[in-house]
């Protein structure tokens, strides 16, 4: 009797171990992996924005680097302020590269033209719209054009000389072919006068170019991306008279 009594124990005690078990296992499968497995999901998502986040912000930085360049190349054209200091060494190097000679130059406005005050160009835009188109039907180069809402323009007049009608072609040419846009509003120019004797001197070919450079002033903050000066480097003379320089030359002079 006691026999079967602990076995029928042993077997509710195996019985209700087993079913623990299951109730265990069950738990589990059904509670515990699909949270584990949901909480592997979100790991997973979180990993994957990170890296989606990271590679927008690259972008973004690039996209940024990007714009600087691209402001800057555009400024090349129509920068925000007159840069004139840059346009006449543009001015000079073609003058050297044509081999002709500016006698004169004429400029007009001023550094304060890049001010902006709202009030006169309410002004000037009630002024265009009544302003009798044939008024400026003239041929004075410097004369105010018809420009697109806020782009001003510098009007340059130069005086000069050139040995052939080429080299004044070739001045011109250089001229337009500058990152700067720059139009030409006139050119007069004097031919050669007929050769009547063999000892007569030689002539030249003597023209008055007007040209014209546009500038936005009213992107001020795009001030900080104007492009910088592109001035050639000191030529380390002690002697301005003289037509090289002098280090270099003592450099050469000590060189074994």
């Amino acid at each position: 009797m006691n026999r079967e009594i602990s076995k029928k124990q042993l077997l509710y005690v195996l019985l209700t171990l087993v079913f623990i078990a299951g109730i265990a296992f069950g738990s589990y499968y059904l509670f515990i992996k699909p949270v584990n497995e949901k909480m592997d999901r979100k790991q997973s998502e979180l990993q994957m924005a990170t890296q989606q986040l990271t590679i927008i912000e690259n972008n973004l930085q690039q996209l940024n680097e990007q714009t600087v360049l691209s402001t800057v190349e555009l400024q090349k054209q129509v920068p925000v302020k007159r840069l004139m200091d840059q346009l006449l060494l543009d001015i000079e190097k073609s003058e050297i590269i044509s081999d002709v000679n500016i006698i004169e130059m004429k400029m007009n406005g001023t550094e304060s033209d890049e001010e902006i005050d709202l009030s006169e160009e309410e002004n000037s835009e009630t002024e265009t719209e009544t302003e009798d188109p044939k008024v400026n039907s003239g041929t004075d180069p410097l004369i105010e054009e018809k420009l697109p809402n806020g782009i001003k323009k510098v009007s340059i007049v130069l005086n000069g000389q050139a040995d052939t009608y080429f080299e004044m072609e070739s001045f011109i040419k250089n001229l337009l072919d500058l990152k700067r846009i720059l139009k030409v509003e006139s050119l007069k120019y004097t031919g050669f006068d007929e050769i009547v004797s063999v000892m007569q001197e030689d002539q030249v070919v003597e023209f008055e170019l007007a040209i014209a450079a546009y500038y936005y002033p009213e992107l001020a903050e795009l001030q900080k991306e104007l492009p910088p000066l592109d001035a050639p480097r000191i030529s380390n003379k002690r002697n301005p008279l003289s037509s090289f320089s002098e280090l270099e030359a003592e450099e050469d002079n000590q060189a074994p």
